[in-house]
């Protein structure tokens, strides 16, 4: 087998690297092989001389790896590995292919395809398998070749489907069949999922049209910010449309809903040092100056209720991760920099508890600090914003961090262990190591930019929230487009 493996590696890197080049069309040497043609129905991205203005979906996958081993072989052949990025000119033009020698008669070869993003990694590495399979964010698929004879090209061809991510495909001991024949016509960007949904029907007033569609639900720069993000585990989710309020939920509402405040909030104490924790919540049974601010201090319960009664509900953690991200999993709504003092409303530290701390951050206005009125991003030197068809939706980095309609899991726990896409995903059970919490989402004054990342997530105990450590914890509210 050594003249088969040499002859393999000189040609496998020969080829892959024409990759994007014209390489199917090139002199092949005279020896048995299989021209193998790689396609996907994922989005992509774009062709670098593509000039068109990028108004489509996101790119869910850019790199292809392949991985040749030989018969009865438990590692690939030496030089047989390879990693290239590939892009939606490439594919429409069948040139993601390349050739693969093999000793005519004999059966038993194998090939690995994975296909993720590079671009969303630290490293640009592939993700790791989990104790539960694949990767949820990377395509796996193993495929045994046809057997060739001398001198002789058989040409096959392999659909790497969006549907199939995180989904065992084979393995190397069971490899799948291929399919034979070159591909006719690529089906880049096809999958139905990445294509963005409007909404049905006009939105209310106070409310905008979130679009449905795909997205990577976590980052790796979520590590280690929330209880149990102990490694990256991106998965994709697929969203239908949704109308969302621009705005956090104000203490005017709250007091339109509940003139009382009722049990489910606990009221601004009167004090303005900042020396404790009542002195940031700011509901006011009378109107005043705190009526456009965020309600916070308050249950999950009371919060879900308020929705309700709107004939709404609390938002996923997946539809305020989407629109924090942007639509396209970015690491703040307006992309990947960091925020200064000027974008959001982030680490208002100076006064009274936060001044004891001492920790550096953004000077507040006026004492104690805290959140901001839901009014204030308007002002054009903040990103702290996203900007729809139908409107804008402000707060999303910062001013106060928001209840979720799911229960806490952490990663890898039943509620986020399953491979392929998650359609519209809501965690409904409890977490095994943690108990019984519900999630809140998005940064507050309260944080800095670490936890303020569109893929951070927390929980905490609802009664906790009201009795005065959920002084940057509001909502808002969500219901369905369709």
């Amino acid at each position: 087998m050594r003249l088969a493996s040499d002859a393999m590696k000189r040609l496998f890197i020969a080829v892959v690297a024409l990759v994007g080049a014209g390489g199917c069309g090139r002199e092949l040497p005279p020896v048995g092989q299989v021209r193998l043609f790689v396609d996907t129905d994922a989005t992509v991205p774009a062709s670098p001389d593509d000039i068109t203005p990028d108004e489509g979906p996101p790119p869910l996958f850019d790199t292809l790896i392949v991985d040749v081993y030989e018969p009865s072989a438990d590692t690939p052949c030496e030089g047989c590995t390879r990693a290239f990025a590939i892009d939606e000119g490439m594919l429409r033009a069948r040139e993601v292919s390349f050739g693969i020698p093999a000793e005519p008669g004999v059966d038993g070869y194998v090939v690995r395809l994975r296909l993720y993003q590079a671009a969303a990694t630290l490293t640009g590495d592939v993700p790791a398998a989990t104790d539960q399979g694949p990767p949820p964010s990377v395509i796996d698929r193993w495929v045994s070749l046809p057997t060739v004879s001398d001198e002789g090209i058989v040409d096959a061809h392999v659909l790497l489907g969006t549907d199939q991510v995180g989904v065992p495909l084979g393995s190397l001991q069971e490899p799948l069949e291929i399919e034979r024949g070159p591909v006719t016509s690529s089906q880049v960007g096809t999958w139905p999922g990445a294509q963005r949904v409007t909404c049905a029907g006009e939105p209310r007033e106070g409310e905008v049209c979130v679009p449905g569609g795909a997205f990577w639900m976590g980052h790796p720069r979520a590590i280690g910010v929330g209880l149990g993000d102990a490694w990256d585990q991106r998965r994709l989710v697929k969203l239908a449309p949704f109308y969302l309020d621009q705005q956090e939920v104000t203490v005017a509402q709250w007091r339109a809903y509940q003139p009382d405040g009722g049990p489910e909030v606990t009221a601004w104490s009167g004090g303005s040092t900042g020396d404790a924790l009542l002195d940031y919540c700011t509901f006011t049974t009378v109107p005043g100056p705190r009526d456009a601010m965020p309600v916070v201090c308050l249950t999950v319960e009371g919060a879900r209720g308020y929705c309700q009664a709107q004939g709404k509900d609390l938002p996923t953690e997946a539809q305020l991760e989407y629109v924090a991200g942007g639509l396209a999993s970015r690491l703040f709504v307006w992309g990947s920099d960091e925020p200064n003092c000027e974008d959001a409303v982030l680490r208002r530290y100076g006064y009274g508890i936060f001044l004891d701390l001492g920790l550096a951050g953004c000077e507040p206005d006026v004492p104690p600090g805290g959140a901001e009125v839901v009014g204030g991003l308007l002002d054009e030197k903040r990103r702290d914003r996203l900007a729809l068809m139908g409107g804008e939706i402000y707060d999303l980095v910062g001013n106060v961090s928001e209840w979720a309609l799911d229960r806490w899991n952490r990663q890898g726990e039943p509620c986020w262990s399953a491979g392929g896409v998650y359609v519209d995903p809501l965690c409904a059970q409890d977490s095994p190591a943690d108990g019984s919490f519900p999630v809140f989402r998005l940064g507050s004054f309260a944080v800095g930019s670490r936890q303020a990342i569109a893929a951070a997530r927390a929980f905490i105990d609802s009664d906790v929230a009201k009795n005065g450590n959920g002084i940057d914890l509001g909502f808002r509210c969500a219901r369905p487009g369709i």
